[in-house]
């Protein structure tokens, strides 16, 4: 599948979707997701919004009417379930190319796509995250580790061994009831 500068799309792992501000090479653009954080995703993890699925996304009414779409009228009221998200930081998944970098600018790269990760799994109130860092010397994971040491309301853990392997971090966040 092609895609274009502009079009909309729906996320296939997680709940939205967004317009496509970039395409790259070997199948990755580059999505401003509803609250304007421009994000990596493979053609794989994403799909053309055509009017026959206008429908399936109907309930998020603010992505329909960010793409120009008016919101569908919802003939009941649907329960929304809070999903699991989950991001990868290995650096070949959040750019293009790294040539030249410095291990130190690698790292920072990673963090701040972790945190505008968690920001937004925070916002739209999901239950647990995954993130993916990868084994290594355990740098990223140390320094994850002491930024959600640092926030109220979460608890973290190795993620599941048999999915993940050794490298990736489970997140639980907590919301208060509003």
């Amino acid at each position: 599948m092609k895609y274009s500068v502009g079009q909309a799309i729906v996320f296939m792992q997680e709940s939205g979707g967004g317009i496509v501000r970039e395409v790259l090479p070997k199948g990755i653009v580059v999505v401003e997701d509803e609250d304007g954080f421009r994000r990596p995703f493979s053609i794989r993890d994403i799909a053309p919004v055509t009017n026959s699925r206008v429908k399936a996304i109907s309930s998020d009414d603010l992505l329909l009417e960010s793409i120009g779409l008016a919101p569908v009228k919802k003939e009941k009221k649907t329960i929304t379930t809070l999903v699991d998200w989950e991001i990868d930081l290995h650096i070949e998944e959040l750019v293009e190319s790294h040539a030249n970098w410095s291990n130190a600018q690698i790292l920072q790269r990673q963090l701040a796509a972790f945190k505008a990760f968690f920001r937004k799994a925070c916002v739209h109130r999901i239950a647990k995250i995954v993130v993916i860092h990868g084994v290594g010397e355990g740098v990223l994971k140390s320094e994850i580790a002491s930024f959600l040491e640092k926030e109220t309301g979460v608890i973290f853990y190795d993620a599941d061994f048999r999915r993940y392997g050794l490298g990736a971090t489970a997140v639980e966040i907590f919301h208060t009831k509003r």
